[in-house]
């Protein structure tokens, strides 16, 4: 008999218009930096850049 792990949930914070903002702005910045500067998830920015078909820059030297 076998046993399933329970799995760790996931929890998902929407961005407020405040960030959303200063993401825009930071267009053409490193995704890097703008999750430094913002302290959200690599994953939250780079999906409201695809989302608004911004471009971004993966370069850690941006």
């Amino acid at each position: 008999m076998e046993h399933d792990t329970p799995k760790a949930k996931k929890f998902y914070h929407q961005l407020i218009q405040a960030q959303r903002e200063a993401i825009a702005l930071e267009q053409g910045k490193s995704l890097s930096r703008i999750v430094r500067k913002l302290g959200v998830d690599k994953s939250t920015v780079s999906r409201e850049l695809k989302r608004n078909n911004a471009p971004v820059n993966n370069s850690p030297y941006a």
